[in-house]
C-alpha cells in the first residue's frame, strides 16, 4: 500500500524512470535478452555485431562496458559512431603494424 502511494507520488512529480525500472525488473531475463537481440539486429549491421561478439562476447557486455543504453535513439547513434570509430582504429592499427613489418 505504501509502495503504491510512493509510485503515485513519483508519477505526479514526473519521476517516471523509477516506475519503468520497477516494471523492467519483473521481465524474465530470457525475454529481455530476446528483446535486446531484436533491437540489435535492427540497429547494427552483421559486420558490427560480429566485431562486437569477437571482442566483447556479446552486445550487452559492449553496451555495459561503455555505459550505453539500447533503448534511447540518441544513445544508439552515439554507440554506432563509437563502434565505427573503434573498428576504423583497429583497421588503421593493423595497417600500421603491417607497414612496420610487425605482422
Amino acid at each position: 500500500m505504501a509502495e503504491e502511494s510512493i509510485r503515485r507520488r513519483e508519477r505526479q512529480e514526473g519521476g517516471y524512470e523509477n516506475c519503468t525500472t520497477g516494471f523492467q525488473q519483473h521481465i524474465p531475463e530470457e525475454l529481455r535478452d530476446r528483446r535486446n537481440s531484436l533491437l540489435a539486429n535492427r540497429h547494427f549491421s552483421d559486420a558490427e555485431r560480429e566485431w562486437i561478439n569477437v571482442r566483447y562476447g556479446d552486445l550487452k557486455t559492449f553496451l555495459d562496458w561503455f555505459r550505453y543504453k539500447l533503448y534511447e535513439l540518441d544513445e544508439i547513434k552515439e554507440t554506432k559512431k563509437h563502434l565505427q570509430w573503434l573498428m576504423w582504429m583497429e583497421g588503421k592499427l593493423k595497417e600500421g603494424l603491417e607497414f612496420l613489418g610487425i605482422r
